[in-house]
């Protein structure tokens, strides 16, 4: 373990405990963007990917 590391979870943690003031976001509040951004992500790739037309030709968007 680095010391950095150590400090960025001391700072993360004194983030937690004051519930995320001053624009720094909690550990809860980081995990339910990282899942927006995952499920976005997937929703993104799925549209590039070519959807079947009804005349049996795949077309893209």
């Amino acid at each position: 373990m680095t010391e950095s590391a150590l400090r960025q979870w001391v700072k993360q943690a004194t983030i937690d405990q004051s519930g995320g003031n001053q624009g720094s976001l909690t550990t809860q509040e980081l995990t339910a963007l990282r899942k927006d951004l995952k499920r976005v992500e997937m929703e993104r790739d799925f549209l590039k990917k070519p959807q079947p037309s009804l005349h049996g030709r795949a077309t893209t968007l």
